[in-house]
């Protein structure tokens, strides 16, 4: 027999260890569509090199009347023959240890029920009778399988000529047996010397039964944590195939316990990314949920668990379509961007034309220039830097400064350059020679000529206050009579 673990109830030996075996039950046929059917797993022990194996036997028991008949009496009335009976005894990969099939009918002529052929061709035990002292019993070295007649009520009416191996045989009204499956001697011996193994057994197949309920209720930890107590009492036992057993389903627990935790993972992230305004933060989201599907996906179908497979895929689209849409989104938000680039470039350039139509110079870009300076009292030199549009007054102060004096004007090619004018203005170029007069040194000026100018000044100040001449008119001529 082939030595295998199943996850069912454990079947103990009545009188020690349990109520299942032996297993009796009354089968009970009053009309033509009663039918009896039972197959019992059946576990056999065996002491091999001072440990207790486990294997299990297959009792398969039918019974059925295949024949009837309607009779009106005070009521129409259904009455049975030919019951057929079949019981078989085998391993459970299908390999028969012993099998029975036979055919029941009642012979008027010797008022006995016997086992008939029924018109088939096979009969186990045919002719012998069957009654409350000629029970059935079909055994092998460790299941027998007894049916004893316990109750049989019989018509009044017969069927001559039916197929039998009797002339004529009389319908049946009722008809109840016993069924017992028990253990034969051998192996209630085989039990007693197994009892201690045979309580670790009963112990591991509870820790398997709560296992089997924490993982229905996926609980996979829990169960994956009982399907290990049950290894540990194999592993002392010594059944090393049922260890191997526990070992599969220790490995499947932890598989679900993963694929689930990364499924709720994405599925968080999934509810996230939908919930969340920033555009790139649901991408991001929706991307690290895909990837926690496909890694349930794939402990999925290493558990061969198709339909949480495919949940998985229907959830990785759900994250593909998502970042589609983001990234639509994204392209159009782009778009968005530079058309309104765009529209304010043209808002400014309309603005820069507008000003330059209202004839506004538009603002020249300069350069830096280099002017040597010189002191007018000692012929000290120095080196400035400055730009076109540097104020006189500045420059001054950065060769004075130089050359450590106070100043009091700087010319140049002579004349002075007025302090509010700028470097362009006086015509100062790269490499030009300016020089600085020390507060102090200042030549001495002729009175007749600084009263002209004085004057001259006074009658341009008073030609401007009149409106004769504009601004821009009289500032030139004031800053020409001042750098004369």
């Amino acid at each position: 027999m082939k030595k295998t673990w199943l996850i069912v109830c454990i079947f103990l030996f009545a009188s020690v260890y349990g109520q299942d075996i032996p297993l009796s039950q009354t089968v009970e046929l009053k009309n033509y569509e009663d039918h009896y059917e039972l197959e019992k797993f059946v576990p056999i022990y065996q002491k091999e090199d001072g440990t207790c194996t486990t294997e299990y036997m297959v009792v398969s028991v039918d019974i059925a009347p295949k024949e009837y008949s309607l009779y009106q009496d005070k009521e129409m009335k259904e009455y049975f023959s030919n019951i057929f009976v079949y019981i078989t005894i085998s391993t459970e990969d299908g390999d028969t240890s012993e099998e029975f099939q036979s055919y029941l009918n009642f012979d008027t002529s010797e008022g006995r029920l016997f086992w008939d052929h029924a018109g088939q061709s096979r009969a186990d035990r045919a002719g012998e009778t069957f009654g409350q002292d000629n029970s059935l019993i079909v055994k092998d070295e460790y299941v027998e399988v007894t049916l004893a007649l316990t109750q049989l009520n019989l018509s009044d009416y017969r069927c001559d000529g039916c197929d039998s191996d009797a002339a004529s045989y009389i319908f049946i009204d009722l008809i109840r047996f016993k069924l017992v499956i028990d253990y034969s001697q051998s192996q209630k011996d085989s039990i007693e010397e197994c009892q201690e193994d045979i309580e670790r057994y009963g112990d591991a197949q509870e820790h398997i039964t709560k296992a089997k309920e924490n993982f229905q209720q996926g609980e996979f930890k829990k169960a994956k944590d009982e399907f290990q107590k049950a290894k540990d009492i194999f592993d002392e036992i010594g059944d090393t195939e049922k260890s191997d057993d526990m070992r599969e389903q220790i490995d499947k627990c932890t598989t679900y316990q993963v694929a689930t935790e990364n499924f709720k993972d994405g599925m968080d992230l999934l509810e996230d990314a939908a919930s969340t305004n920033d555009y790139q933060e649901a991408i991001d989201m929706y991307e690290q949920a895909r990837s926690y599907f496909q890694r349930a996906k794939t402990e999925f179908d290493r558990a061969e668990d198709t339909n949480k497979s495919d949940e998985c895929e229907t959830m990785i689209d759900r994250c593909n379509d998502g970042i589609d849409d983001l990234k639509d989104v994204g392209t159009l938000r782009g778009r968005l961007i530079y058309i309104i680039l765009a529209i304010v470039v043209m808002a400014v350039a309309g603005v820069v034309i507008k000003q330059l139509g209202k004839g506004k110079p538009p603002k020249q870009v300069t350069k830096g220039i280099t002017l040597k300076a010189k002191n007018a009292e000692t012929g000290e030199e120095t080196t400035i830097q400055v730009e076109a549009t540097d104020k006189i007054g500045k420059v001054r102060q950065m060769a004075a400064t130089n050359l450590g004096v106070i100043p009091s004007e700087l010319l140049y090619n002579g004349k002075a350059c007025p302090p509010d004018w700028t470097v362009q203005e006086c015509g100062l170029r790269n490499g030009a020679v300016v020089t600085v007069v020390p507060r102090g040194a200042e030549p001495p000026r002729d009175e007749t000529e600084v009263y002209d100018r004085k004057e001259k000044l006074e009658k341009l100040e008073q030609r401007y206050r009149e409106g004769r001449i504009s601004k821009e008119l009289y500032e030139t001529l004031k800053r020409k009579l001042e750098s004369d």
